[in-house]
Parts: C-alpha cells; structure tokens; sequence
C-alpha cells in the first residue's frame, strides 16, 4: 500500500514538474462572441433576423386574428346551424388552426435556419482568420477567452481576427 502510494506521489510530482515545459509556445487569445456580434456579418444577420422575427410575428397575428374571427362567426351561427352543417364548419376550423400551426412552426423554422447558416459562416471566417493570423504569428495554440480565467493582452487578438473576417464577408456579401 505505501508502495502504491509513493508511486503515485512520484508520478503527480513528475507531471508538476513537466508542466511548464508542456505549455511553453505561443499562446493567442480572441473573443469568439464579440466578433461574432460585432463583426459586419454578425450585425447584418441581426437585422436580417429581426425583420424576419417581425415579418413572421405579423403573419401570425393576422392569421390568429383570422381564426378568432372564423371561431367567434361558428359560435354566432350555432344555434341557426344543423348539427351537421355545424361539425362541417367546425371541422374546417380545425384543418385551418392546424394549417395555422404548421405554418407558424415553418415561420419559426426559417428563423432558426438562417440563424444557423448565419452563425456558421462567421464562425467558419473566424476559424480561417485564426489559422492566417496563428500561421503568420507562428502561434502554437490560439483559445477563446470564455475558457480563461485571466489572459495578458499582449495574447488578445480579437481586434485582427474581426478585421479578416470583416474583409472576408463584406467581399463575400458584394
């Protein structure tokens, strides 16, 4: 049992001691989400999903607004309806919520494709911008801020990365 313990001792000593060394190299640091949001790409795809949201937000209110009028006429003819008009038109109502919902979730859809499209194109330009820079500047290991506790901002470069991705999607938006 000592034995086992001494060997473990001597094996986390060993890995402290080699620790420096293993991080030895150049270090680059950047702010993901600030250049997603603040590069030109990320404020376009804001606005184009804003107008989106908007756009979709009014296509279903006006077809709420449709279907509570549809439902507010079927309940004021009810009692003038036969039972079997009445199921008819009350079936009619149904298929046209369900379309309703269908149509909603398709909204939502599309909102969350171009979402998707979006960020992964800028998160593509960022990826390609880092190797330029990483290559350029012989950088060993670039990370993302998120992940530190403390960085000097001597690593950070952020401010360049934004600059290459802004050159590459405002030419690639043209």
């Amino acid at each position: 049992m000592m034995k086992k313990l001494m060997t473990c001792l001597l094996a986390s000593a060993a890995i402290v001691a080699a620790m420096p060394e293993a991080f030895a190299g150049n270090l680059g640091v950047i702010d993901a989400q600030q250049i997603l949001y603040t590069s030109n790409a990320g404020k376009r795809l804001k606005a184009s999903l804003e107008k989106a949201k908007e756009n979709g937000e009014k296509k279903i209110a006006d077809m709420e607004a449709k279907l509570a009028k549809q439902q507010e006429e079927l309940m004021r003819k009810k009692s003038l309806l036969t039972e079997e008009k009445y199921l008819e038109e009350e079936a009619t109502l149904k298929k046209a919520v369900r379309d309703y919902r269908v149509e909603a979730q398709g909204i939502q859809d599309s909102i969350d494709r171009e979402l998707t499209i979006g960020r992964k194109e800028i998160l593509d330009a960022i990826r390609e911008a880092v190797n330029e820079i990483s290559a350029d500047r012989k950088f060993d290991l670039v990370m993302n801020n998120a992940q530190l506790m403390y960085h000097s901002d001597s690593v950070d470069i952020t401010n360049d990365v934004l600059a290459k991705v802004n050159a590459r999607l405002d030419k690639k938006s043209k």
